[in-house]
């Protein structure tokens, strides 16, 4: 209610004509006789209207879905001089041209009193002023008042009467003015004048409808707050004479730009969800606090378009702060427009924004509250990396629900600036089974980031695994430190799906301690494709051995690139390879099935044991066991029977075993045959496979019992 502050103080800020009015707009004003006298009155609390009073009339409840009218009977007439005949017991204003005057009749006759019970409504609000005066303006009627929102807020509010000539009264305008605020600031208004108990069923005249719009009508319901509702704003520094600022908006709804450089706000009533283009110059250099306000009715179902986008937009690079709200202005909606999408995308919202040398607000997205969408948060903040602070712990505090595909995708991609632990409960609100790509990316390159993963970032995520689900998550993330937690992934449970762990730590170098043996524990079933890519790739901080049980049970045939790269350069892993670790795997090769799962664990030791890999039938492929092995140094055997390859055919395939042993420099038994109890070595199965020239399979293994007689083209 602060905005209705003055709202009957004509004692300041007035022409002259006004500035000695009574702050009352009660009958005597509106229904006075030029020539008659008005004195000033101070009156305690009684009958505000004697005798012939003001009353509802019959149908009053019929308009305005409960707004009512005063109807006074009377004798309505021209000003003098200006010749027209007397309209007695006029219930209504009817259209003339000259001023409308009020004469009681014998039938009704007004003696009216201000009364404190007015006071009262409007006083606890500001000062009140009390002044005789002699003027009294033209009565408004409901056409007036819908008319000058218009002109003055550029805004159409319902007209919710028959009778667009029908006299307005308090309560009327009162509505109005709420639902004004609600067009200008969104659904549901923050106003609620028209339910206060003192808004009364007296007409007013045109001066003072035309004040409630002016003064109660206000476009920053939450003005500083710091919270929900915030004006959102950026600031734009160093801007040239000339130069244009420009953003894009795919929502449609009722908005309001303030460019900050006194010009006229720009009122925006749009109807469609197509990307259209805002653009303003500046005619002076200088920095300017751009505000958007408003509220949108419906979105794009378009998964890429952004409710509002500041990415490629012109001059962006100057927007260095950016404060408020942003998910007040596009909410996720109960009720869009018939035929829009009911939620908010942030798609690339702030992407690149290279001058953006702040934090992220705490509330920026305060006032979101729902389910997420797919691409919600698709690359928001991603190459932003001037950005500082933290990551605020609230920033998705009313998403609330079931995750969505990509709803996190490269969020924070690249913010190489931004600083400080990864939030407990970031995400607490998601709760339900994964979906694809929902983490992908989401904080990709943010080496600043420091402290241990929270065990509770995804405590709610559960169900069976969706492909890419928690691809390159924290890949690069190299200030991240601590043990990886062992009931992370707790809630993931059913058959593997493509690249669902691919790159997840890949880079963490200062990851700690060893890893969970029941990190994976609820996946089992046929492998899938890129399944555990580079899960671990240069983690270099990890210690100790490899868990036995961490791929939980895997059955089936092999998949393109599932191990590839799985702990490459994992170089502080000690210990033993755990026999049987893919005993389950068999069928025909894929491609890349094992490429470097283990190149560069120089901390392995011990020989590399029976029944590690499972039994292969069928073609060979391309670079199946390639690097596999590569730069082992610390393995001193490979025991008999580490895989079965014997019902694989003699065919050639690209770099099938290109490297798979190299520099392996400490291993000291033979080299492994193709099976459990065979003889048959590789190069003899294989006879149909040439390596590349300088990179056979054992190429520096020259510890290998049998390293003489291996082909030369094989070492």
């Amino acid at each position: 209610m602060r905005g209705i502050m003055g709202f009957f103080n004509f004692g300041r800020n007035k022409k002259t004509a006004l500035k000695k009015r009574s702050f009352i707009f009660p009958m005597w004003r509106v229904c006075a006789i030029r020539s008659v006298p008005v004195k000033s009155l101070f009156l305690s609390i009684r009958t505000f209207i004697r005798r012939g009073e003001c009353n509802p009339g019959p149908d009053a409840n019929e308009v305005c879905g409960g707004w009512e009218f005063a109807r006074c009977r009377g004798a309505w007439k021209r000003a003098p001089g200006r010749g027209h005949t007397t309209i007695v017991g006029a219930d209504i204003i009817r259209p003339n041209k000259g001023r409308m005057q009020y004469a009681p009749t014998l039938r009704r006759t007004f003696r009216v009193m201000a009364t404190v019970v007015l006071a009262t409504m409007f006083g606890i609000l500001g000062e009140l002023t009390f002044a005789p005066t002699a003027y009294a303006g033209p009565a408004a009627n409901v056409d007036f008042v819908h008319r000058y929102i218009t002109q003055k807020w550029g805004i159409t509010v319902p007209i919710k009467t028959s009778n667009i000539y029908q006299a307005v009264n308090v309560k009327y305008t009162l509505c109005a003015v709420d639902k004004a605020n609600e067009i200008l600031n969104g659904a549901p208004s923050a106003t609620t004048y028209c339910n206060h108990q003192l808004a009364t069923n007296q007409i007013i005249d045109d001066l003072m409808a035309r004040d409630a719009v002016d003064r109660l009508v206000v476009r920053d319901l939450y003005p500083g707050t710091g919270g929900e509702g915030e004006p959102f704003k950026l600031t734009l520094t160093g801007m040239t004479a000339g130069s244009q600022y420009s953003f894009k908006i795919s929502a449609s709804g009722n908005f309001a730009i303030d460019w900050g450089d006194g010009t006229p706000i720009e009122n925006i009533t749009k109807t469609d969800v197509t990307n259209t283009q805002y653009t303003h110059t500046y005619a002076s250099a200088g920095n300017y606090v751009v505000g958007i306000g408003g509220k949108a009715t419906g979105y794009s179902a378009v998964i890429t378009d952004a409710a509002i986008s500041f990415y490629n937009s012109t001059s962006s690079t100057k927007v260095t702060a950016v404060s408020g709200d942003l998910g007040s202005v596009f909410p996720i909606l109960t009720s869009p427009v018939a035929g829009q999408f009911h939620s908010p995308r942030f798609y690339q919202t702030f992407y690149t924004f290279y001058g953006w040398t702040g934090s992220i607000p705490a509330n920026l997205f305060a006032g979101l509250h729902g389910a997420p969408v797919s691409n919600m948060f698709y690359g928001t903040f991603a190459g932003d990396y001037p950005l500082r602070g933290s990551i605020p712990a609230a920033l998705f505090a009313g998403i609330s629900g079931p995750p969505a595909a990509s709803m996190f995708y490269q969020t924070f991609y690249n913010c190489t600036g931004t600083s400080g632990p990864i939030p407990a409960g970031l995400f607490a609100g998601i709760s339900g089974p994964p979906a694809n790509n929902m983490f992908a990316y989401t904080f990709f390159s943010c080496f600043s980031l420091t402290g241990s993963v929270p065990s509770d970032l995804f405590a709610g995520i559960s169900g069976p695994p969706a492909a890419s689900m928690f691809y390159q998550t924290f890949q690069q993330c190299s200030g991240l430190t601590g043990s990886v937690p062992s009931d992370l992934f707790a809630g993931i449970s059913g058959a593997p799906a493509s690249y669902m762990f691919a790159n997840t730590f890949l880079g963490c170098t200062s990851l700690t301690g060893s890893v969970p043996s029941n990190l994976f524990a609820g996946i089992s079933g046929a492998p899938a494709t890129y399944m555990f890519q580079s899960t671990f790739q240069g983690c270099t901080g990890l210690t100790g051995s490899v868990p036995a049980g961490l791929f939980g049970t895997f059955t089936g045939a092999p998949a393109s690139s599932m191990f590839y790269n799985t702990f490459s350069g994992c170089s502080s892993l000690t210990g033993s390879i755990p026999p049987n670790l893919f005993v389950g795997i068999s069928g025909k090769p894929a491609t890349y099935m094992f490429n470097g799962t283990f190149q560069g664990c120089i901390g392995l030791t011990g020989s590399i044991p029976a029944g590690l890999f499972g039994i292969f039938t069928g073609a060979p492929a391309s670079s199946m066991f390639y690097n596999t092995f590569d730069g082992c140094t610390g393995l001193t055997g490979i025991e008999d029977g580490i895989w079965d390859l014997s019902g694989v055919s003699n065919a050639s395939a690209a770099s099938m075993f290109q490297y798979t042993f190299r520099n392996c420099s400490n291993i000291t038994s033979a080299s492994p045959s193709i099976a459990a109890g065979s003889t048959t070595k590789l190069w003899t199965q294989f006879s149909a496979y040439t390596p590349t020239a300088g990179a056979g399979p054992f190429v520096g293994a020259t510890k290998l019992a049998d390293y003489a007689s291996i082909p030369a083209g094989w070492k």
